[in-house]
């Protein structure tokens, strides 16, 4: 099967057509030196492996729980390197940036539900598992621990530039955890 250059768009949507045969180029190679740079590869300055934990899984499950339909998923984060917690787009779903975007055109009537990436090697985090820990199926600890997922979840949404559905409830939420040293 001989096709000319560029292919027939038709050519492309054919199950049967031959690909093989569809000459490719690679042009981009052939461009003079200013429009182009080689770069070797270089290794990441920190690398720091995400160790799989029972104890953080028992507190992304807590988080979880506390959520409910707020998020559609908590999950540990391979990305994090400073904050604690951030919110994400699932693969499926607009990009976050996009969504407010549409919306504050009216072009979106509906806000994507998103998941919550928690950083274990956080110390805060690391304190919270600690303290999950430590409780051993205390139920007043695993309240105060299912509240500070809603201020974390919270501080996640404003470092995103949403606004927070309930600021009252916040500044409850954070001017408690302060009385109380944050667990």
């Amino acid at each position: 099967m001989n096709h000319p250059f560029p292919p027939p768009a038709d050519s492309l949507t054919d199950p049967t057509a031959d690909l093989d045969a569809l000459r490719w180029s690679n042009g981009f190679a052939r461009l003079p030196a200013p429009f182009h740079t080689r770069l070797a590869p270089s290794a990441l300055p920190d690398p720091y492996p995400v160790a799989f934990s029972r104890d953080a899984a028992a507190l992304i499950a807590l988080f979880r729980l506390s959520l409910g339909e707020q998020v559609k998923d908590v999950r540990a984060s391979q990305r994090l390197a400073e904050s604690a917690v951030c919110l994400v787009a699932d693969d499926s779903d607009i990009d976050i940036h996009l969504e407010r975007m549409l919306r504050q055109h009216k072009q979106l009537g509906f806000s994507a539900k998103r998941i919550l990436e928690i950083n274990p090697a956080h110390p805060t985090i690391k304190s919270l598992v600690a303290a999950l820990t430590k409780a051993e199926g205390d139920t007043a600890v695993q309240a105060r621990l299912g509240e500070a997922a809603k201020l974390l979840y919270d501080q996640a949404r404003i470092v995103e530039g949403d606004k927070l559905e309930d600021p009252a409830a916040f500044a409850k939420r954070l001017s408690q955890a302060l009385a109380d040293g944050f667990i």
